[in-house]
């Protein structure tokens, strides 16, 4: 295990905003990472917080530990030294949990940026969707109605669950994330699979769940107390109640994933980033967020739109609209050219289960399938050699986190299947033309590494090693 005397002594390069963006977004209080305490225990809200060489080596560390990276004691000092320098960095959520008990729980799942669903059963795309939310990764949803036309219609003798707040309650919500998944999962059984002798419907108690503001060990943030959930259930309710004795449309399926958005980062840090694809001559989804038409119900912000679409013929004139600034515009996605190449200039290899995005859009995924990406401060990279250093070293704390077992079994089955990672580069327009002019070289040499390594480990081979990505916080840091 990597000390603190082992740590290169480089003084980190902030930008302007880094330290206060890395203190605000990925410094953990070191109660959280007490393994004292339980994951239900409180926390001081004054509590001391990490400094980035604490989170560096708690990353290092993890990578040994946590993720079975295999790295020997050099390979681990100069890891630190590129993270410690901004020269690159494991993604946020790895900054965030690695070296966790999230992650001893979790595995993959607590570690993922990027998560896609297709909405074509009753319950599990928005229970498993709501679950990952709730673990901090983004998550895109397909909704074309060939796919939405498959769940049966809701039954005529569904009403909303009742809250009764007492211990008479057919359900009393556990105070963790998985309670407030089963209680979604609850309700759509009761719309979609409820016999009549059930009389769809059932009570719920949220006694349990701790008031708005407590502190969360463990995952981190603060609660936002029962309030949300509850009128979130009322608000999915609603939605349901309307279709009774009918199949619910894709307007119906979007607006359920975004209330359990909005849900999710109500009074939270947790983000709820979101990512629908839809149909291109759907008018409803195409006037979803036409905000200047009034009595838009405000959840539908929680995602960006965009349609499936390879001929923009296809278009309905609805879809420009946003391009004319009325409402939002909406994305355009080639879910055929995604299939049949899994990259630009690079024909030889297609993708071909692929069904939707990330929230980003920075990359294809199929059903209950997750990315991690990582990133490297390109204009802080002093030469070819060191770039090809760097990035393996990524690859293998993607690699090997992709390995681990998830909380989902369909999820560790597509993920172990394909090692999809996304290798990021920010700064492209601060770096020269030399550091730029090292990219190609560099990729072809991660591309055989991959084959290498993936051969000498028993793995397979990564289906995507890199990813052209709207970076966030993390490129923020450096100078």
């Amino acid at each position: 295990m990597l000390q603190y005397k082992d740590l290169p002594d480089i003084e980190t390069p902030w930008s302007t905003v880094g330290y206060l963006t890395y203190k605000r977004t990925y410094a953990r209080k070191f109660e959280e990472l007490s393994e004292e305490e339980s994951d239900e225990s409180l926390l001081d809200a004054e509590a001391p917080t990490e400094e980035f060489e604490d989170t560096v080596l708690r990353v290092v560390n993890a990578c040994q530990d946590q993720f079975g990276c295999g790295f020997t004691y050099e390979e681990q000092v100069r890891l630190a030294g590129y993270m410690l320098s901004l020269k690159g960095s494991v993604a946020g959520r790895y900054l965030w949990q690695a070296g966790t008990k999230t992650v001893h729980r979790f595995g993959l799942a607590s570690m993922q940026n990027c998560a896609f669903v297709t909405v074509d059963s009753p319950i599990r795309p928005f229970t498993w969707a709501m679950d990952m939310l709730a673990l901090g990764s983004g998550v895109g949803y397909n909704i074309q109605k060939e796919n939405v036309d498959k769940l049966p219609k809701v039954r005529d003798w569904f009403t909303a669950p009742t809250r009764v707040d007492d211990a008479g309650a057919d359900f009393i919500v556990p105070d963790s994330r998985e309670g407030w998944v089963r209680l979604l999962g609850k309700t759509l059984k009761a719309a979609f699979l409820s016999h009549s002798e059930d009389k769809g419907s059932f009570t719920f108690s949220t006694q349990m769940v701790r008031s708005k503001g407590a502190p969360i060990k463990g995952f981190g943030g603060t609660a936002s107390g029962p309030e949300d959930l509850v009128w979130g259930i009322e608000a999915v309710s609603g939605i349901l109640a309307n279709r009774k004795g009918r199949k619910i449309k894709p307007i119906d399926a979007l607006d359920i994933m975004n209330i359990i958005g909005y849900v999710i980062v109500a009074g939270n840090v947790r983000r709820s980033a979101q990512i629908a694809i839809g149909d291109p001559d759907d008018v409803e989804y195409l006037l979803a967020k036409r905000w200047d038409m009034g009595q838009i119900p405000k959840w539908r912000s929680m995602s960006n739109n965009s349609v499936a679409c390879s001929n923009i013929d296809d278009l309905h004139p609805y879809f420009w609209d946003g391009y004319d600034g009325r409402g939002e515009p909406y994305g355009l996605i080639n879910l055929e050219l995604s299939r049949e190449c899994g990259r630009l200039g690079e024909t030889w290899y297609s993708d071909p289960d692929v069904n939707g995005y990330n929230p980003c859009a920075e990359q294809s995924l199929t059903d209950y399938e997750t990315c991690c990406l990582s990133e490297v401060f390109l204009p802080n990279i002093e030469s070819e050699e060191e770039l090809k250093d760097l990035v393996t070293l990524l690859y293998r704390v993607n690699k090997h986190s992709l390995m681990l077992p998830s909380h989902h079994p369909e999820t560790s089955d597509i993920v172990h299947k394909n090692l999809r990672m996304g290798i990021g580069m920010t700064g492209i327009l601060q770096a020269d033309e030399t550091q730029v002019g090292w990219l190609d070289a560099v990729y072809l040499h991660l591309r055989e590494f991959d084959q290498e390594y993936s051969l000498e480990h028993g793995l397979p081979e990564s289906i995507k090693l890199t990813t052209v990505k709207p970076s966030g916080t993390l490129s923020l840091l450096p100078a």
